[in-house]
């Protein structure tokens, strides 16, 4: 199971660093190849794991926050906080230099960074069982008394604080915004904003005929409707990922797009027509298959292409950034993701190697 989460990456090493990989045709770009993926990993409703996954996934979770940080980014103190960093850093919207929100890579970057997190949690953490998205449409209009939210510490106390559940009390020191304030996890309901899940908006999200028609329908309501219904930490554009239910949003959100595009694979799984530019400011350059989606040296920066299909085998995919682009040079002397791919057994195949039930 380890092995199958990044099959494919990259063929080829030249000592400690990843050689600089480009495809040699374009051919496969814009065609599903007819061979899927073996064995991919599953995902599903909260709803549906078994008591023993959902503890087992809230425990993964909690070994990401207790482990200390091996990325050493400004204020990051966990393991996990180097996940909420690579966010943080890219969607500085306020200021006009977002890159993983008003932009055309803001489906395929969340879908990498779920991926990222599904890879941690399995790989350093020891989690064995189905990632689990939030079913919002289930819960439309009444996120507070929602089963899932209930599972992950409820709505929070009278000043949104959350005491209860697995993540009581959770002191986080990155954001609000760039300021990196500790404080304790905290929610602020807002059933206008959660009523945008509902199944009036998933049907219109779901007739979208093009994929800039989506893109756009996807932002102005799903995606706020679990951000701006559940609020708090989770409402902060920069820092929503220190609240664990971002992933649980996010998977909902690939969700959507997956459906989407498996409707009509052959017209949906590498349409970027209308996607806009690759980042909120200048240079103003249009989304495309070899947009570089960056995860700040987390893991290796790829092609969007290689984020579009969650079944694909592309022959192969390629990494396009070595290890000396990382921002912080002292990076290269701490574990991370690059050394986990090292330790890997490679294979071609699949990138991206799930499945939603």
């Amino acid at each position: 199971m380890k092995n199958q989460l990044w099959y494919g990456l990259c063929m080829i090493f030249l000592g400690p660093a990843l050689l600089h990989c480009s495809p040699s045709s374009g051919n496969n770009l814009h065609n599903r190849n007819s061979a899927t993926c073996q064995n991919p990993s599953i995902r599903t409703s909260w709803t549906n794991l078994s008591a023993a996954e959902k503890r087992s996934y809230q425990a993964s979770i909690t070994c990401l926050l207790r482990a200390p940080t091996q990325m050493r980014y400004p204020g990051a103190v966990s393991r996990y906080d180097d996940l909420v960093y690579v966010h943080q850093r890219q969607s500085d919207y306020p200021n006009g230099r977002d890159e993983w929100h008003v932009t055309g890579q803001f489906l395929a970057v969340h879908r990498m960074y779920c991926y990222i997190f599904e890879l941690m949690l399995r790989d350093e953490c020891n989690y064995r069982g189905r990632m689990p998205y939030w079913d919002e449409q289930r819960d439309a209009g009444n996120f507070r008394n929602s089963e899932f939210l209930r599972d992950f510490g409820g709505p929070g106390d009278e000043n949104g604080r959350i005491t209860q559940g697995p993540f009581a009390n959770l002191e986080i020191t990155l954001g609000p915004g760039f300021q990196n304030v500790r404080r304790t996890l905290r929610r602020q309901i807002n059933e206008t904003a959660s009523a945008m899940a509902s199944e009036q908006y998933h049907q219109n999200l779901m007739a979208q005929p093009t994929f800039a028609a989506f893109l756009n329908e996807i932002r102005r309501h799903s995606h706020i409707a679990g951000h701006n219904g559940v609020g708090g930490e989770l409402g902060d554009v920069q820092t929503a990922p220190v609240d664990a239910i971002f992933f649980n949003h996010h998977l909902y959100i690939d969700w959507l797009w997956a459906t989407w595009q498996e409707a009509n694979p052959q017209a949906r799984i590498f349409d970027l027509r209308g996607a806009g530019y690759e980042t909120q400011a200048n240079p103003n350059q249009e989304t495309n298959l070899m947009t570089t989606l960056k995860f700040l040296g987390l893991a290796p920066d790829i092609p969007l292409y290689g984020s579009l299909d969650i079944q694909v085998l592309l022959n192969p995919i390629y990494i396009i950034s070595p290890p000396d682009s990382l921002s912080n040079a002292d990076n290269k002397n701490h574990p991370n993701l690059f050394d986990t791919i090292k330790k890997k057994t490679y294979k071609q195949g699949g990138f991206l190697c799930y499945t939603y039930q």
